[in-house]
């Protein structure tokens, strides 16, 4: 038996913008430490107290006092050492994103109901993002969920965790604990919140066509490696998906096989 350490952060808000993600990095403890061994270790190398993507993808600004990568092509090969940091250690990356448009006009009343009734999809995201660490661990192991400490949806988060561990018994076994944190002192929430970053800037591209500087990073972060020592679940809720996400909820209670939010 093993229990993993599932680290989550978000980007984007749904009243300003039109992608919502939420992604995360997963792996057992001792993969963990070794895996925040060397994100430290990069750290110092460029004496950064921590990574916020926020700062690091404004291209015009120095990524840090002795790291100064001005320009894409700089700025990508500055961040490639986090990103294959994460490719070595972690071994399952969760990405989500949802298409706030989609998620309003394409998503039926009663599906939306029967999903929790909330009116922002970020919860969606939510509970489509813990489920990753559930459908991947074997099935004496067991997962302890650790969130980006988010003052405007964390009470919710907890609430609709009870609820998917209440309605998914697969959930209920495995789901053991959930906790939020501050990302400064945790390095698997600063992996987390690079590729919710990367997700909702290639999210764009998919359901906008709008390109961006970064997509590069994006696809070295999430290539299939051989021989494989990372694994991602990844899914993008834009309108198609949405609307047969949706048609399918109408039809059968959020927890069934058809309905439990799998990848």
């Amino acid at each position: 038996m093993a229990i993993f350490s599932a680290y989550f952060d978000e980007s984007g808000k749904s009243h300003s913008q039109r992608v919502v993600t939420f992604c995360g990095v997963c792996a057992p403890a001792n993969k963990i430490q070794s895996f925040e061994d060397e994100w430290n270790g990069l750290l110092r190398r460029y004496e950064m107290p921590y990574l916020s993507m926020k700062e690091a993808l404004r291209l015009k600004k120095p990524l840090s006092k002795n790291v100064k990568a001005l320009g894409k092509r700089e700025r990508i090969d500055a961040l490639k050492p986090f990103s294959d940091c994460i490719r070595e250690h972690i071994e399952l990356g969760i990405s989500v994103a949802v298409d706030v448009e989609a998620y309003e006009k394409d998503l039926s009343v009663e599906a939306r109901r029967r999903l929790g009734g909330s009116p922002d999809p970020h919860y969606l995201a939510f509970m489509s993002g813990i489920m990753g660490p559930v459908a991947y661990v074997q099935s004496d192991d067991h997962v302890s969920l650790i969130c980006d400490d988010d003052e405007a949806t964390a009470l919710n988060c907890y609430q609709f965790y009870r609820r998917v561990r209440k309605i998914y018994r697969p959930a209920h076994d495995k789901l053991i604990s959930i906790s939020f944190a501050q990302d400064r002192q945790f390095p698997p929430l600063q992996a987390a919140d690079l590729v919710a970053s990367l997700v909702r800037l290639e999210a764009h591209l998919q359901f906008e066509n709008r390109p961006y500087d970064y997509r590069e990073l994006f696809l070295h972060l999430t290539a299939p490696s051989v021989p494989a020592k990372m694994m991602w679940g990844i899914s993008f809720y834009g309108s198609e998906r949405m609307k047969a996400f949706g048609k399918k909820l109408e039809k059968n209670p959020l927890g069934t096989k058809i309905t439990h939010l799998q990848f």
